[in-house]
């Protein structure tokens, strides 16, 4: 074990941990392609869609047909590429700065529940993403959060089958299902907490 792997290890959830979101974008664009306001069955039919998609159990261009049909539009998948990925708007503010310094005790990895077309998009957009050394995404590993399978992985992986020293995330149900396995999480809010809750972990 070389000495980068014998530093601890600090999990992070991606979508609003690191990268803020916006759906919002997407969908007053769809309402703009289809003439009209996108109804709440045709939302619930995206969220479908993108929670298969997440799974790794729906590939883009099936994704495509069905969305298309769903919502009575006719567009190219190079254009759903555009809008599905200005969904993500920019880096949440100071944790690039606050990960920068973190790198040199900890490892960094991410544990996200993501899609392959917004996590390769995350991977060459975003600066603070090469700041990471390694993750554990959902559409690879086909389960997700707060599911314990996707933790057991990141374990396995990460921490030679123990515990990561700390692990934030948005989500409240993922966060429980952290502590329920014996990790140390907390809810992640901004950098400032973030930063006073890693302080806490050597007091």
């Amino acid at each position: 074990m070389n000495i980068e792997q014998k530093k601890p290890v600090i999990a992070l959830d991606s979508g609003k941990v690191l990268i803020d979101y916006d759906y919002s974008i997407l969908i007053n664009r769809l309402s703009e392609l289809s003439g009209c306001r996108i109804e709440s069955g045709a939302l619930s039919k995206m969220e479908e869609i993108n929670a298969s998609m997440q799974r790794g159990e729906l590939a883009w261009a099936q994704a495509i047909k069905i969305l298309n049909r769903s919502l009575c539009i006719s567009v190219s998948e190079k254009e759903w590429i555009e809008l599905y990925n200005g969904v993500l708007t920019h880096e949440i503010v100071r944790m690039c700065e606050v990960l920068s310094d973190l790198k040199k005790t900890y490892r960094l990895v991410a544990l996200s529940n993501t899609d392959e077309i917004h996590w390769s998009y995350l991977l060459k957009t975003f600066p603070i993403y090469a700041l990471l050394d390694g993750w554990i995404v959902s559409h690879q590993e086909k389960v997700v959060k707060p599911g314990p399978a996707i933790y057991q992985i990141f374990m396995k992986r990460y921490c030679n089958n123990g515990f990561p020293a700390f692990f934030t995330d948005d989500m409240p149900e993922n966060v429980e299902m952290a502590r329920k396995l014996g990790w140390r999480a907390e809810i992640f809010v901004d950098a400032e907490h973030f930063i006073e809750h890693i302080k806490s972990i050597h007091s």
